[in-house]
C-alpha cells in the first residue's frame, strides 16, 4: 500500500471507484486530474447529512451528476445500494449471491464494472442507461431506512428474483 496524490493513481488507473458524499462529487472530481477515457464507479447517494431523505430524485440522479461532471469518461452507477458491511464481511445468505445493481451508458464500462462485481462472487445486474440512476439511489434511501429506522442493521441486502424458466416479457 503507498500514499500520495490522486492523480497519480488517477494516472494509472483503468477504474476508478468515487465512494463520497454527494456534496463532495464536484471537489473530488475535479481533484481527480485527467479523467478522459477512464471508467467511474459512482457509488454515491444524493443524501441529506443525516442519511433520511434524498436530495434529488425523480428527474435526476447523483449518476447523471457525475456523468455531466465527467463528459468524457465512462460512468457506471454501481455499489450504491449495498452496504460495506456486506461487502467487506465473510456473510453467509445461504445459497442467495447478493446483488450489485448497474446503470451507464457504455455497455463495454458495464461490462468491465459487472466482471469486477463477479470477482467478489456476486451478481451483477444491468438495470440499463445511467438515467436508471434515478431508481438505484431511492432503493439505496430505502436500505438504508431498512436499516437504521426499522432496526434490521447493515447487513440486509436487496435482490432481484427470476422465477425458474420464466421468459421475458410483459407477463
Amino acid at each position: 500500500m503507498r500514499g500520495g496524490a490522486a492523480t497519480s493513481f488517477v494516472a494509472e488507473a483503468d477504474v476508478i471507484f468515487l465512494a463520497v458524499p454527494f456534496v463532495n462529487l464536484t471537489e473530488t472530481l475535479d481533484r481527480l486530474g485527467n479523467i478522459d477515457g477512464k471508467i467511474i464507479v459512482d457509488c454515491t447517494n444524493p443524501l441529506t447529512s443525516d442519511y433520511m431523505h434524498l436530495t434529488i430524485g425523480h428527474s435526476d440522479s447523483a449518476g447523471e451528476t457525475c456523468q455531466r461532471l465527467a463528459p468524457r469518461a465512462n460512468v457506471v452507477k454501481a455499489f450504491n445500494a449495498i452496504f460495506a458491511a456486506v461487502v467487506s464481511a465473510e456473510l453467509s445468505y445461504g445459497d442467495i449471491v447478493p446483488q450489485v445493481f448497474l446503470a451507464g451508458n457504455d455497455a463495454e464500462s458495464k461490462n468491465r464494472v459487472a466482471g469486477l462485481v463477479r470477482e467478489i462472487g456476486y451478481d451483477a445486474v444491468d438495470t440499463g442507461g445511467i438515467e436508471c440512476a434515478r431508481y438505484l439511489e431511492p432503493l439505496a434511501e430505502l436500505i438504508i431506512q431498512l436499516a437504521y429506522t426499522q432496526g434490521q442493521g447493515t447487513v440486509i441486502t436487496p435482490l432481484i428474483l427470476k422465477a425458474s424458466g420464466a421468459t421475458s416479457g410483459n407477463h
